[in-house]
């Protein structure tokens, strides 16, 4: 793409955004919408269809939230609409046939005659509407200006953005197929071992209660591996004010949260958090990533007395191996058979059922493999992930300078 023409020497005028050049017009709302009464039938969520001939837009985070196969319940107006979630205040670019979910899905349908469909769609996304909780939010959208250049500049707004927006889907795309091919990769691997498809029929195999696995592999349980610690913080403790409280969240392990000793921790509270070392595990509640975390990122950290913390003892185990068997689509299984009790709301696992799982393991050399195969994939994905962040800042940089002016394009070819 071309650079943007910074010295347009454009007459200029003050407005409620700032300087905005004397060609750009500013027009209330509904000017920029068709107000014409929409008719269109409401689905309820819980009549949504997993499979179907026409695709529910309803006002979650997700495009499409499910399907419908009833034409006479599609959407019967001009294309494209752009849906505004009333209680969400998501919005959405839709430009084929769809059937509208109900409560608080809102329809807009652009003035062809004083917008670009495109441009009107970043335009709303550009403008920052305060939170009412799940109140609606429609009344407050409708308040704004639309600042609009001449149409050609508007469709140019529009295509730039929309390539940023494409390209970070595109990026998206890619981080979901590795994360699949991560699960595949899991499977066959903590079945089989590091071998290729090729040779898996050379693998000789015995029967377990977890299914098939290499003839070889050795067998424990969780509890014989497992050395439970608990470091209670001293009086002469509660001054260390850098040691990182941590939490488990579903996706993303232990992470740091928003408060530390002395400040939103009181100090009768502190006495029942655990110290935790680099190296060592912290069980907490079972959910669909895995159940134990590593201590990776900090030297020191403390958690909630609600988890356990272990150390690993069995020197015939690799701590990341271990770390990727225990979030494994087959003890993952496992987990879900045994959830017995609801702890804050989560099921989970027992102690006494966690410590009896058996797990099956190869040679130390073979873990290493599986462990570089699948960090491999790690780093695959996390280079996406910091693509598709820089790409989401891309977007946001150049939705704020197109719509405000200060980045031009009204002269460039695209």
């Amino acid at each position: 793409m071309q650079q943007f023409n910074m010295k347009q020497k454009e007459e200029c005028k003050e407005t409620e955004l700032g300087l905005l050049p004397e060609s750009w017009e500013f027009k209330n709302f509904e000017k920029c919408i068709n107000k014409e009464k929409i008719k269109v039938g409401k689905i309820k969520k819980r009549e949504f269809k997993n499979f179907g001939k026409y695709p529910i837009i309803d006002q979650g985070q997700s495009l499409i939230a499910g399907y419908w196969n009833k034409e006479d319940n599609t959407y019967q107006g001009d294309l494209p609409v752009i849906i505004f979630g009333d209680h969400t205040r998501i919005l959405k670019f839709v430009e084929f046939p769809f059937v509208c979910g109900a409560d608080g899905t809102k329809i807009i349908v652009p003035n062809l005659n004083v917008v670009n469909p495109k441009f009107f769609y970043y335009s709303l996304k550009s403008i920052e509407i305060p939170s009412r909780g799940y109140n609606r939010h429609y009344s407050l959208l409708k308040e704004n200006k639309i600042a609009c250049p001449p149409m050609p500049e508007q469709k140019k707004i529009a295509d730039i953005l929309s390539t940023i927006q494409e390209a970070k889907e595109k990026t998206e795309n890619v981080i979901n197929s590795l994360k699949e091919f991560k699960k595949t990769m899991m499977k066959h691997l903590f079945a089989y071992g590091p071998v290729s498809l090729e040779e898996i029929e050379k693998v000789k195999m015995k029967d377990t209660e977890i299914g098939m696995v290499p003839e070889e592999w050795e067998s424990t349980k969780l509890g014989y591996i497992f050395k439970e610690v608990n470091h209670k913080i001293k009086n002469t403790e509660i001054d260390k004010k850098n040691i990182p409280i941590l939490s488990m969240t579903r996706y993303k392990g232990l992470i740091l949260q928003k408060m530390k000793f002395g400040k939103r921790v009181a100090s009768r509270d502190i006495l029942n958090y655990k110290i935790i070392k680099k190296g060592q595990l912290v069980y907490g509640f079972p959910m669909d990533e895995g159940v134990i975390y590593f201590l990776k990122d900090y030297d020191l950290g403390a958690v909630s007395p609600v988890y356990l913390t272990w150390d690993l003892v069995d020197e015939r185990i690799d701590k990341d191996y271990l770390d990727f068997l225990l979030k494994s689509p087959a003890l993952i299984e496992k987990y879900k058979s045994l959830y017995s009790t609801v702890v804050h709301r989560r099921r989970i696992v027992n102690k006494s059922d966690f410590k009896n799982i058996t797990i099956y393991y190869p040679s130390l050399s073979e873990q290493k493999q599986i462990v570089l195969i699948l960090l491999t994939l790690e780093e695959s994905i996390e280079k996406e992930k910091n693509k598709r962040n820089a790409l989401e800042e891309l977007f946001k940089s150049m939705l704020h300078n197109l719509m405000t002016a200060k980045r031009r394009v009204n002269k460039l070819e695209i």
